[in-house]
């Protein structure tokens, strides 16, 4: 068995990306090539330091698979990922980040959901007791007004959520149409 050596440095395009986006990833987790190799140390990449970090980042020295798949792993992300060009990384980001904000906001709205059905239930528990006071207020003469409420709990009572929220869309698509 040869002993295990660095790998001489003749890069291609993949070679290149892969490089470019270990200095990428690093600098974006806000690490120094230092911390980065110690990182990988830890991770089982005993011969790293930081001047291998700065010549991987440079390509000039090339990385073996299997160090790819730790580095990648280390720097918090895929390994298919780090052959992708600059542009596509960024790509990726924004659309990541665009999928980690629908999850939120389709969790807002299931709240908002949750607590408009929860308001209809207990407008529909009081709506009757309401309606019996209006019977008692008219028998007794008094002069309280209960119509306009019992309407409006009415009126909430007949709410639908996914008509809302069709309507919420028809207008965002509107506004939005307007600006293109």
């Amino acid at each position: 068995m040869t002993p295990r050596t660095e790998v001489e440095a003749v890069p291609g395009s993949e070679d290149i990306r892969f490089a470019a986006s270990v200095k990428r990833r690093r600098e974006a987790l806000g690490w120094s090539q230092g911390e980065l190799a110690r990182l990988l140390k830890g991770a089982g990449l005993s011969g790293f330091h930081q001047t291998t970090i700065s010549r991987i980042e440079k390509c000039e020295r090339l990385v073996r698979l299997g160090e790819a798949k730790v580095i990648a792993d280390t720097l918090q992300t895929r390994l298919d990922v780090m052959f992708l060009e600059a542009g596509e990384m960024e790509t990726l980001v924004r659309f990541t980040e665009a999928v980690k904000s629908r999850r939120k906001t389709t969790s807002a709205i299931s709240h908002a959901v949750q607590d408009f059905l929860e308001a209809q239930a207990e407008v529909d528990e009081h709506l009757e007791s309401v309606a019996v006071m209006k019977k008692e207020e008219e028998a007794l003469s008094q002069k309280i007004h209960l119509d306009s409420l019992i309407r409006e709990g009415r009126t909430f009572l007949a709410l639908d959520p996914v008509e809302i929220a069709m309507k919420a869309a028809e207008k965002y698509h509107g506004q939005h149409s307007k600006e293109g």
